[in-house]
């Protein structure tokens, strides 16, 4: 009799902390988003602590998030995010379908089967990040004048997790069949004869910072080193690799090499002429250098360093061009 007056004092405890618990995180999240709407960045409908007994969650109607400055507007019908009681300090997000998304006053509808995203926390003054992710499924980003979608996948997964205590992070993400824009590449490469769809992208990484990250953060630490273990891109047929590993400067520049593994070279560089990467006049001597080193190769692939300094890319010690601004 005893055992069973325990468990159910014990159950009813449970109860009172999953109902305390999402009671205050619903006043929370009213209070935030309170604050983000007198800076006229935000706003909410409504709230409502839910997951009793064996979770602690809350259910948000009608959150919008806008930052004025970049004409940004995102507004989403609803989101649920949850934890278990038993590890409060690691969370899930439902966000709803449809949403509405303003980019530069045009307007777009954002479609799909599913939107989550997943936080785990640890214990700490500033609630250090451990890791973060998102799954996406089915997704479909359409401009309101248009029924052809601006931008479509199959599905896309991201992860995030804290590799160290200094500001390491493991990076892999995932994507399938990505549709661009209609005769978006056909606008800026024709000759490239590259399809509107993408059908994988994938990467392997690991993500300095000059902090670790934290949840209660007033600013987000600066990026300052990427190793790219693996990096791949299939699109039409033609795939791209890339490995290496760079440093980032404060003022936001690499300063380090990458290697690129390509087959079918003149596509990607006719591709790369297009989008403005390599000046015209280069494109003869690099693609006579790419074919020599392409007829040395055992599979046929192109196998080509790139390396970035003092702002400057360089390839095979040629000078390119300028450098990504990485970093800010």
């Amino acid at each position: 009799m005893r055992g069973w007056i325990g468990a159910g004092l014990f159950v009813a405890a449970l109860g009172a902390a999953s109902w305390g618990a999402g009671l205050a995180l619903e006043r929370g999240a009213v209070a935030g988003f309170a604050a983000l709407s007198a800076r006229g960045q935000g706003g909410l409908e409504a709230a409502r602590a839910v997951g009793f007994p064996a979770r602690i969650g809350v259910d948000l109607q009608g959150v919008a998030l806008r930052d004025p400055a970049r004409g940004i507007d995102w507004q989403i019908p609803a989101a649920k995010v949850a934890a278990p009681l038993w590890a409060p300090w690691s969370w899930r997000a439902d966000l709803a379908l449809p949403q509405k998304l303003t980019l530069g006053g045009q307007s777009f509808t954002l479609t799909g089967a599913q939107a989550q995203g997943a936080m785990r926390l640890g214990f700490g003054a500033d609630l250090p990040l451990r890791a973060l992710g998102a799954d996406l499924q089915a997704i479909r980003l359409a401009h309101d004048a248009s029924q052809t979608p601006s931008l479509a996948l199959q599905d896309l997964t991201f992860a995030l997790e804290s590799a160290d205590s200094a500001g390491g992070y493991l990076l892999r993400a995932r994507a399938r069949d990505v549709t661009l824009p209609p005769r978006l590449v056909a606008a800026f490469a024709p000759q490239a004869r590259f399809p509107d769809q993408i059908e994988t992208l994938s990467l392997d990484a690991k993500l300095t910072f000059a902090a670790p990250f934290g949840l209660l953060q007033h600013r987000p630490p600066r990026l300052t080193g990427v190793e790219i273990d693996a990096a791949e891109l299939v699109w039409g047929g033609h795939a791209l690799a890339v490995t290496g590993a760079f440093a980032i400067s404060p003022e936001g520049w690499p300063e380090g090499s990458v290697t690129l593994a390509v087959s079918d070279w003149d596509a990607w560089l006719t591709l790369a002429r297009g989008a403005g990467v390599v000046p015209a006049d280069k494109m003869p001597m690099l693609s006579a250098l790419g074919q020599g080193l392409a007829r040395q190769s055992a599979d046929g692939r192109v196998h080509l360093p790139l390396s970035f300094q003092n702002g400057m890319t360089y390839f095979a010690g040629l000078p390119l061009g300028p450098a990504p601004r990485l970093g800010l």
